[in-house]
């Protein structure tokens, strides 16, 4: 009786560290596809763009487009002018296992750090804000 009370208790403390880190990789999966359908969708703009000159203003007019992760939903997709810039924002919809409805913005320059609010933990790859940050000033330097 006493070996199942051990094993029992040795279950449980196991599932307490087992379980968040569990839904933390699991979060970090679905930003991940979040991530990877707007650099797609990026791709697929650019590809618009080098052929009409202009971005384009429906996802009917872009090809190979993926599916939109199942957890996301488009909550906009504007420009201020098609010709030079476009801006897409993906909300986490459904339970978050604690990371709440986070936002990923996206331009025609890429992930938008400032305007999106994914915690850094389930930043895909273990990216930071002030790591994308540093990269995209990296890159402005060469234009």
């Amino acid at each position: 009786m006493i070996e199942m009370v051990v094993v029992i208790s040795i279950i449980g403390l196991m599932s307490v560290v087992a379980v968040p880190k569990y839904r933390k990789a699991l979060e970090r999966v679905r930003a991940s596809q979040a991530f990877y359908y707007l650099s797609h969708f990026q791709a697929a703009q650019e590809r618009y763009y080098a052929y009409s000159g202009e971005y384009a203003r429906h996802f009917d007019q872009l090809d190979g487009l993926l599916n939109l992760p199942v957890d996301f939903e488009i909550t906009s997709f504007n420009s201020t002018t098609w010709q030079r810039n476009w801006r897409m924002v993906l909300k986490r919809k459904g339970s978050s296992h604690g990371y709440g409805f986070y936002r990923l913005v996206w331009t025609q320059d890429g992930f938008e750090s400032y305007s999106s609010n994914i915690p850094n933990q389930i930043m895909p790859h273990g990216l930071t804000r002030e790591n994308l940050q540093r990269a995209k000033e990296h890159n402005d330097s060469f234009r």
